[in-house]
């Protein structure tokens, strides 16, 4: 069973993210996010910003951005876009968070604007698992969150080596700056500069 303490006492202190880097939950998934690389990441939390952005839609019926953020930031990635078309539209997505008292949209919109954001850096992919995280806490409640938040975690884990999978055998579309492999992530980066201080 998953040890949420630490997004209790968040919820209690009223923090609007109740995950982040430092969630003992997340710890087993942040160590799988640190082996791959930015085109990995930043294909898994495309794909995996469709569950919170169908949800999204439900709600907006009449709001068109996260569609068209979605599908631009996907052309970015396949190098067909250049960062500021996709940029604007994707803090297009996180104003709808800025439009609303509702903490489940605003979780919903700024996970999707995070996975959108992981072209440019691929740290933004794990913002998609803290927001979405949230929202599944806020819509279910603390006391009744964790077979949700089980099966998130599971479905990121599978998608993670699915869209791993993708990359090695399917011909797909890279932007020039995606094609080069690091040696390291910066995910990995920054955990090793922070085990440093």
């Amino acid at each position: 069973m998953l040890n949420i303490e630490d997004v209790k006492s968040k919820q209690k202190r009223k923090n609007q993210i109740l995950f982040d880097h430092n969630s003992t939950c997340l710890q087993p998934l942040l160590e799988e996010i640190r082996k791959y690389p930015h085109k990995t990441l930043t294909l898994w939390a495309l794909t995996c910003a469709q569950v919170p952005a169908n949800e999204l839609n439900k709600l907006l019926t009449n709001d068109d951005r996260v569609k068209i953020a979605l599908d631009l930031c996907t052309k970015w990635m396949q190098g067909h876009v250049k960062m500021p078309q996709a940029k604007k539209a994707l803090l297009s997505v996180h104003a709808i968070a800025k439009e609303t008292d509702d903490a489940y949209i605003k979780a919903l919109a700024h996970a999707i604007g995070q996975a959108c954001g992981s072209v440019h850096v691929e740290t933004h992919a794990f913002g998609l698992v803290m927001y979405e995280m949230t929202s599944i806490v806020i819509k279910y409640g603390i006391d009744d969150c964790i077979p949700y938040l089980e099966e998130k975690m599971k479905y990121y884990q599978r998608m993670l080596v699915e869209c791993d999978y993708r990359i090695k055998y399917e011909e797909l579309e890279w932007a020039s700056f995606l094609k080069v492999d690091h040696p390291k992530n910066k995910e990995q980066l920054l955990f090793e500069k922070t085990k440093k201080n």
